[in-house]
């Protein structure tokens, strides 16, 4: 390859890069995962004709510095079950409180928002025995036909204080839960917490030192390959 080419390719290579790890940045997002396991259930029984995961609630960074929030329930819920309430908590820094503003409803089914005020450890929610406080929740209580259920999804547009972002919501109550959802329809009555902290994932978000370093080192690929051409001329 050509020198100029070389030094063409680097260039290219190192905006390609910046672009990916800006755009991974603007999409970061924490997923919470709800299982039928006995380790899951804080209260209530197992959910009968129901196995593993079976909802999800994913949070996602928006460009215009608001979150996403897809609330979504599996196809594998057996049929008659329904998940009725959500609840969430948020991490917040300097005192502000609200945690959150507002919550916008988007599309899918709509549900009733708990709380409006979303005070910080609040019971927004019934949550069944030893579930803790949380911040705020979406209720599907009462919806018809089926609320919730097998195949369902609800999307909501959040906003918050300064520097609000899905990462706020990688955080746990009181009682140490950091989502649960309530599950009913015929003789279930369960309470589901996500099984762990890594039952929560965030995007990676590079560093502007990170992405500086990969640009350097792209860059000196292509003059360690002209000053090897130059001796060899």
């Amino acid at each position: 390859m050509k020198i100029q080419n070389l030094k063409k390719f680097a260039a290219a290579t190192a905006v390609a890069a910046l672009c990916a790890m800006a755009s991974g940045a603007a999409s970061a997002s924490v997923i919470y995962e709800f299982s039928n396991t006995q380790t899951a259930i804080y209260n209530g029984a197992t959910i009968a004709n129901t196995s593993g995961l079976f909802a999800t609630a994913t949070f996602t960074d928006l460009a215009n510095g608001s979150v996403q929030l897809v609330l979504n329930v599996l196809d594998n819920l057996a049929s008659g079950k329904y998940v009725d309430n959500w609840t969430f908590n948020v991490a917040v820094n300097n005192g502000n409180n609200p945690p959150v503003i507002s919550v916008a409803y988007s599309s899918g089914m709509q549900g009733t928002i708990s709380s409006q005020t979303f005070t910080q450890n609040t019971n927004n929610v019934a949550n069944g025995t030893n579930g803790g406080n949380f911040d705020f929740g979406i209720s599907f209580a009462g919806q018809s036909p089926k609320e919730l259920d097998a195949g369902s999804s609800s999307t909501y547009i959040l906003s918050g204080p300064n520097n609000f972002t899905a990462s706020k919501f990688l955080t746990a109550d009181n009682a140490g839960i950091f989502a649960a959802v309530h599950v009913a329809g015929g003789n279930t009555n369960a309470y589901v917490k996500a099984l762990n902290t890594d039952g929560a994932s965030s995007a990676s978000v590079p560093e502007p030192t990170s992405i500086a370093l990969l640009g350097l080192g792209l860059l000196g690929v292509a003059a360690s390959r002209r000053k090897s051409a130059s001796k060899v001329a």
